[in-house]
């Protein structure tokens, strides 16, 4: 099962794409962030697609947020 890449954007929450593995999938989000602009909240999710907390504090770390 593939690890999803989330975005929200304006307050609207989407699968943008997804990924073999969490290396595949952290690397694909870095990208996605870079390309869409800060006004985007970019996240890996768990494979079974369900997002954690975990992950929206590692990406504020990421982001330096």
């Amino acid at each position: 099962m593939a690890i999803k890449i989330w975005g929200k954007y304006q307050g609207k929450t989407e699968v943008i794409d997804e990924a073999d593995d969490q290396e595949e999938a952290q690397n694909m989000a870095g990208e996605y962030r870079m390309a869409f602009g800060a006004g985007w909240t970019i996240w890996t999710g768990a494979k079974n697609g369900k997002t954690t907390e975990d992950d929206s504090v590692r990406l504020r770390l990421v982001r330096g947020v």
